[in-house]
């Protein structure tokens, strides 16, 4: 490995560390509100009561979310009972999507670019505070990323796998969907 591919991944594990630690800054401080608490309860009345629902959320635009995400959750409720650990789940998860975020930039305009998308994506405040969340669409900064990263190589005829890349992204996608209603506008584009 040459010194500049040292340099760059220690950089970008830097940027990843950071991240970590914005995110996780003030974590009992984070509100956690009847939109935050929905899926962790969801999990719980699957784990007390047998409960399997079908529907998630009800919403203020007729439909109900998908029930995706208090089954994402369910491992972690089964395992620590707190909503604390089903909080630092979504941090984690949410920054793997700086990781993926970053693939996807790598793709498409190399090394330099991608580690200012990933810093850039680290320190926004918006992204830490969504990043912080349970709610149903408290995922979508792990789930966009991803997906783009495993569709981008696809797109551009670089992937030695595209087959498989794309039923990844697929499967990506359709759980991207499962999880908030208004993840199905991802589809479109």
């Amino acid at each position: 490995m040459t010194a500049l591919n040292l340099r760059h991944w220690a950089m970008l594990t830097a940027v990843l560390l950071l991240a970590l630690t914005l995110r996780f800054a003030m974590l009992l401080s984070i509100e956690h509100n009847v939109d935050r608490a929905y899926p962790i309860w969801q999990a719980l009345m699957t784990l007390d009561r047998g409960y399997l629902p079908v529907l998630g959320q009800r919403t203020s635009v007729l439909f109900a979310n998908p029930a995706l995400t208090g089954y994402l959750f369910l491992p972690v409720v089964a395992v620590t009972r707190s909503a604390a650990a089903v909080y630092a789940f979504a941090i984690v998860l949410n920054t793997c999507g700086i990781l993926f975020a970053w693939r996807a930039v790598w793709s498409l305009f190399g090394g330099t670019p991608a580690l200012i998308a990933a810093f850039l994506l680290a320190v926004n405040p918006w992204l830490i505070e969504y990043s912080r969340a349970t709610w149903v669409q408290g995922l979508l900064p792990f789930f966009i990323p991803l997906i783009a990263s495993l569709l981008i190589p696809v797109w551009q005829g670089t992937s030695r796998k595209p087959g498989a890349r794309f039923i990844a992204a697929c499967v990506a996608l359709i759980a991207c969907a499962q999880t908030y209603m208004l993840a199905y506008a991802a589809v479109l584009p």
